[in-house]
Parts: C-alpha cells; sequence; structure tokens
C-alpha cells in the first residue's frame, strides 16, 4: 500500500470490522472475567475463529472481497 492512503480504508475499519472488533473485545473481557489474564497465539486464535466465523455468518456474506 502506497504511503498516505491509510485514510482511504478507513471505512472499512469503521463499517466492516467493527463488528468484529467488537465481538473480540467481548470474547476477551470474559475471558478476563473467569481470571484468565493473558492471551498466547493460540488461544488468540481460537478466539478469532471463533469471533469471525459468527461474524461472517452474520453478514450474510462471504464477508470482505478477500477473504
Amino acid at each position: 500500500m502506497p504511503s498516505h492512503t491509510s485514510h482511504r480504508l478507513q471505512p472499512l475499519d469503521v463499517s466492516c470490522y467493527s463488528p468484529l472488533k467488537v465481538a473480540y473485545g467481548h470474547q476477551v473481557q470474559e475471558l478476563a472475567r473467569h481470571g484468565i489474564h493473558h492471551i498466547d497465539k493460540e488461544d488468540f486464535l481460537a478466539i478469532y475463529t471463533k469471533v469471525y466465523r459468527a461474524w461472517r455468518g452474520s453478514t450474510g456474506s462471504a464477508g470482505p472481497a478477500y477473504s
């Protein structure tokens, strides 16, 4: 990506990925409530996969065009 073009991607961050980020945050908060305060790579992938599949199913499409 050329420099100084990230502002063109911001609408995707707000409209498309915001629900995904919120859902991931809720899952992390739930783990924290159960006393888990460290997330390693495997935990991240497990949580992200679960959230992504739910997000992808809720959008009614295949998600972003490149997935």
